[in-house]
């Protein structure tokens, strides 16, 4: 069994990878319908005419794929993840049109020690997304809580 990686053990420079995972037009017309009402994310043929010139994916909908494959890539190395402080650094490269792919480089950038009285230590994540034909279509700078206290007793509250 792998052992739980607190923020003590982390180390700047450690690198991760996680996906690739698809966006199909029914999951792009869905979060648009509830997050992001653009008519180039909800109508293939208003799509066609926009400047992006095919349905594609909300840059928040991108966003929350970002998150999904770093929380996932932590998860696999055991990384106890308590929240996120923040995003200082986001930038959507290139539309992800409905049917693509994206795939996620990360890299740990940078330790912060958390608050005298907390018990987490924030670490700073690079993330790079890429779609299938390796064209980058998200940048960010993810600020996560990292648990730092090194035992396993349950949490209350």
């Amino acid at each position: 069994m792998a052992t739980t990686r607190y923020w003590q053990h982390l180390t700047v420079g450690e690198h991760y990878t996680a996906g690739p995972t698809t966006v199909n037009k029914h999951d792009v017309v869905e979060f648009a319908r509830d997050f992001d009402p653009q008519p180039y994310h909800m109508d293939a043929e208003a799509a066609e005419q926009s400047i992006f010139g095919g349905l594609c994916a909300s840059g928040w909908q991108i966003c929350a794929l970002a998150m999904r494959l770093l929380s996932e890539a932590l998860e696999s190395d055991r990384v106890i993840i308590l929240g996120a402080r923040g995003v200082p650094a986001l930038r959507w490269k290139r539309p992800l049109f409905a049917g693509e792919s994206v795939a996620a480089a990360i890299e740990l950038t940078e330790l912060q020690a958390g608050p005298a009285e907390a018990a987490y230590g924030v670490a700073v994540f690079a993330v790079t997304l890429t779609n299938q034909d390796q064209q980058p279509v998200l940048t960010m700078n993810c600020e996560l809580m990292i648990d730092s206290r090194l035992t396993e007793e349950p949490r209350h509250g």
